[in-house]
């Protein structure tokens, strides 16, 4: 399936785009991870809310970052796919 995720400050990247930028090496991460996370399920859909925390440096710059989330997931006979994400910065 599509995948599309909307970046704090707008940019919107599909599922190529987001793989290769996790998988270039240029981002190196100290810390990630998600909690107070919220699961409402409505049939062959499920919306996911949270928090989440990365720290670590992208292309040599340090960055430390807290966002709130928001993940849509859709179950395709039996196997659940994020198909959607967005974030916002806690500031």
């Amino acid at each position: 399936p599509n995948y599309v995720i909307v970046q704090p400050g707008g940019k919107i990247e599909g599922k190529a785009e987001t793989l290769a930028s996790l998988q270039s090496g240029d981002r190196l991460w100290e810390i990630a991870r998600s909690d107070q996370m919220d699961v409402q399920v409505y049939r062959e859909t499920a919306v996911v809310t949270g928090c989440w925390r990365g720290k670590g440096k992208n292309g040599g710059a340090a960055f430390d970052y807290s966002a709130r989330f928001l993940s849509v997931w859709i179950d395709e006979n039996g196997t659940w796919r994020n198909v959607a994400s967005q974030s916002t910065e806690i500031q």
